[in-house]
């Protein structure tokens, strides 16, 4: 999967030439790379606010390259807000096309230019996601069971399918959902995985409070699908030593092999 650095397709002529050509304005995007989100929470929590936020390296990746670590980023961000995570380059065009304002976190400096070659690598292509790609069900090719409900933020795709392949091979199947818009509505394929498995797994770089969890938990049971047992797994922040992405994931026990273990 070909990816590309964000921060230096940002800041290029290219970038420049994809807003162009599908009538994004650029001077309604502010870009944050080593500054933190609070520089602009004050602006985003003004009534008339009509800016996208793209947060670059939260998460893992804000070590070394944030003025501080920011992993607790969505608890400081109005609800009202749209808030993304995209699985690529496209995904991420297309968001700035249909929505202002909006919150956009990129954990990753390296980022996929489509995740659709992954996709077609392992038979994952069809109408559906070659369209609205804000919540993608994986349960129709191959990644379903009883064993559990599982949900991965946008940027963890390609970690999940491998976790998703462990999981069919240990007998140990579970019903796969990739959301790139996480404060949307829920998709009712999802809601009825989670009432029936009766347990849900989130895996998102992301540490959230209790509070968050706890109104998390409840807009899901508000959506009808009672009692469940959540668990959240963010990754293992405090093994991080180094400032290099490939590292990260192994260190955090956030790769595929140390998810399954952690399940």
């Amino acid at each position: 999967m070909e990816t590309l650095h964000l921060t230096s397709y940002l800041l290029s002529e290219l970038f420049a030439q994809d807003l162009q050509e599908r009538n994004i304005p650029f001077e309604k995007i502010i870009i944050l790379d080593q500054m933190p989100l609070s520089t602009v929470i004050s602006q985003m929590q003004e009534k008339d606010f009509d800016k996208m936020v793209i947060n670059l390296y939260v998460g893992m990746g804000s070590i070394g390259r944030k003025i501080a670590p920011e992993w607790e980023d969505l608890h400081h961000v109005l609800p009202s807000i749209p808030q993304y995570e995209p699985l690529d380059v496209k995904n991420l065009l297309e968001i700035l096309q249909q929505w202002w304002p909006a919150y956009i976190r990129v954990p990753y400096q390296e980022f996929p230019e489509n995740i659709f070659n992954l996709a077609d690598e392992v038979g994952i292509i069809d109408a559906q996601m070659l369209g609205k790609i804000d919540f993608l069900s994986l349960k129709g090719y191959g990644y379903a069971g009883d064993y559990g409900t599982i949900l991965a933020s946008g940027a963890n795709f390609p970690t999940v399918l491998q976790l998703g392949d462990l999981l069919n091979e240990s007998w140990r199947a579970c019903d796969i959902f990739v959301m790139s818009r996480l404060n949307g509505d829920w998709n009712q394929d999802f809601l009825s995985s989670v009432q029936k498995n009766k347990k849900l797994t989130v895996i998102m770089d992301y540490l959230p409070t209790e509070a968050w969890l706890a109104d998390f938990e409840s807009q899901l049971q508000q959506a009808g699908v009672g009692e469940f047992a959540l668990q959240w797994i963010s990754p293992k922040y405090e093994n991080l030593t180094t400032i290099f992405d490939e590292y990260h994931r192994e260190q955090a026990e956030f790769d595929a092999i140390s998810l399954k273990s952690r399940l």
